[in-house]
């Protein structure tokens, strides 16, 4: 989370045709970087969820590009993300690239123990969408480090306390770490540690990231029921996040 003295300004804003995952509105900041946009005009709680989703993402050691709150022409505050030239994700389908297997040994396979930890915390905030574009990777001095971003389909905007949890059968999230696990490229433990961890964290981590979001944001919003669960998060939360790798060593 990048922290700001002035909240950073969105100059020049231009919807995005390019396909991407997780973007739909790209934006011009008054810092001069660039941003992905999740605006209050796309999902009344998209904002709030990504930011939650980041912050939880944080806490357990998940890397995620650079996110902030920023102003809008309009006076709104969006949710973004810092765009990163250099970044790079995984686009299926796209002609004239290698078959995605292919793509997938290849990048993927130096990876297996961050992006398993991924699809921990996706089962436990329910999100049933990460796809391959999911992801976007960073070159390090050290490897590919994955990062996780897009929660647009998780947690809250399910209408449910936190989410789809445990995913549904056919749902992106399950059919692609399975399929990553046929692959050899996912660690079950990995995923079942991570949600340990989330859980393990203290009771008062999910309402202070509720107070970092912007109050529009949360405005208007019972947060009860999923307090709640988070509450019961050790008997109830974990347990249904868990059963996403029961078929998994």
């Amino acid at each position: 989370m990048q922290q700001n003295f002035f909240m950073v300004e969105i100059e020049h804003e231009t919807e995005s045709l390019d396909g991407k995952a997780d973007i739909s509105c790209l934006g011009l900041g008054s810092d001069g970087n660039s941003y992905s946009l999740k605006r209050l005009s796309d999902e009344s709680l998209l904002p709030a969820t990504e930011w939650v989703c980041h912050t939880l993402c944080r806490t357990v050691g998940i890397a995620t590009p650079d996110f902030l709150q920023v102003k809008r022409k309009s006076g709104d505050i969006a949710f973004a993300t810092r765009i990163e030239e250099s970044a790079f994700r995984i686009q299926p389908h796209v002609k004239g690239q290698e078959p995605i297997q292919v793509q997938i040994a290849r990048t993927f396979s130096s990876t297996v123990i961050l992006h398993s930890r991924i699809y921990g915390l996706d089962a436990a905030v329910g999100n049933p969408a990460r796809g391959l574009p999911s992801f976007l990777f960073r070159q390090t001095p050290f490897g590919l480090l994955p990062m996780a971003t897009d929660f647009k389909k998780a947690w809250v905007i399910q209408e449910k306390p936190f989410g789809t949890v445990p995913w549904e059968q056919y749902s992106l999230s399950s059919e692609v770490s399975k399929y990553f696990y046929k692959l050899g490229v996912f660690e079950a433990p990995e995923a079942r540690d991570t949600i340990e961890k989330l859980c393990a964290l203290p009771d008062s981590v999910l309402q202070d990231a509720l107070n970092t979001c912007h109050p529009s944001w949360v405005q208007g919003h019972d947060w009860t029921p999923t307090l709640d669960m988070w509450a019961q998060r050790q008997s109830q939360l974990k347990l249904l996040a868990m059963q996403n790798f029961n078929s998994m060593p």
